[in-house]
């Protein structure tokens, strides 16, 4: 037993937290890794001194018996939970608006009975180091009421209502180690292994938590998770002449040269310069390269040789003055 008030005790003082959705049918967590497979967006920032709301009601019902005596029973209630994020980001939008349509760049609101719903996941980092991911099996409703909005940034309560499944069991919950370099795993609970999950990572398609100094590596942005994974239509806003994206970077398309026989190119990623890459790199070793350089959290994707899709960087260049054989040097960025 515990005979000392500290023993047993589980202090844990968050350092970062995140919520992600998954509006489709088929959400995947490696069990692993805490990688988040296809489909899986960020709900977006939250105000820093938030909070995570989370009810269980159990009713009862008492029942007065003679001689003084009573008999209770209890029912399994509803659980209610609720998070404030920062109006702007296409998930909070489509939650807020779900039955929008989008017609010539123009946005239909309508006024339905229709609701968001999605499988919700919240990741909570203390600063001990453990990082934890709990997730509901079946999807939620997702609403919001209030839609305020001032000179400083203003949050909207997301009201989440669980729904219980079959079997009774409403969540699954895992927690992870955060080193410095890796996410290791001390406490399982039902996830499951995801199919070719490094290819899943190359191509950007999967997420991993990451430990460092700014806490959870944010989520694949939404415009990059293609619409046949969940079915759902997420409204980014983009600049009109320039057609970047308002809140992430537009992808960049690396060219190299046609015919070329030998020699390397360079990249140069938001200021960081790789070091010397095969003219028929894969993907992959782009990517290290470029992560190695110091563009952490970009991704490469595509064919040896290219062209090369990277994700993730607001500026790339290119130096191909030591490529040979091909019809020129120039390494073109579009």
């Amino acid at each position: 037993m515990a005979q000392k008030r500290t023993e047993g005790l589980n202090i844990r003082v968050l350092e970062d937290k995140e919520v992600l959705m998954h509006f489709g049918d088929n959400p995947a967590i490696d069990i692993k890794t805490g990688t988040f497979g296809p489909g899986w967006h960020s709900a977006g920032l939250e105000p820093n001194d938030s909070t995570w709301n989370e009810t269980r009601n159990v009713d009862s019902n008492k029942t007065n018996l003679t001689g003084g005596q009573s008999a209770t029973s209890y029912t399994a209630g509803d659980v209610t939970g609720s998070v404030d994020l920062i109006p702007g980001s296409p998930v909070l939008d489509y939650i807020e608006w779900p039955d929008t349509v989008n017609q010539d760049s123009v946005l239909y609101r309508k006024h339905t009975n229709e609701i968001a719903q999605a499988h919700v996941a919240r990741v909570h980092k203390f600063q001990s180091g453990i990082m934890g991911i709990k997730v509901s099996r079946e999807k939620a409703n997702l609403t919001v009421a209030d839609r305020n909005q001032g000179n400083d940034p203003t949050a909207h309560t997301l009201n989440i209502d669980y729904i219980n499944g079959d079997d009774e069991v409403m969540f699954e919950e895992n927690y992870y180690l955060i080193t410095e370099d890796s996410v290791v795993k001390v406490e399982k609970k039902i996830f499951q292994d995801i199919d070719n999950l490094e290819s899943k990572i190359e191509s950007g398609d999967a997420f991993i938590p990451q430990g460092g100094d700014k806490g959870v590596v944010y989520v694949k942005a939404t415009d990059e998770v293609a619409k046949d994974v969940d079915g759902v239509d997420l409204i980014e806003f983009k600049n009109s002449e320039t057609g970047e994206m308002s809140e992430v970077a537009a992808a960049k398309t690396v060219t190299l040269p046609s015919g070329l026989s030998g020699g390397t190119f360079t990249l140069t990623v938001d200021g960081h310069k790789t070091s010397d890459l095969a003219y028929n790199a894969t993907a992959a070793a782009v990517q290290s390269a470029v992560r190695a350089a110091g563009a952490a959290g970009v991704t490469v994707s595509g064919v040896a040789g290219g062209p090369y899709t990277v994700n993730g960087a607001s500026a790339v260049t290119a130096n191909g003055g030591s490529l040979e054989g091909g019809s020129s040097t120039t390494v073109t960025v579009s």
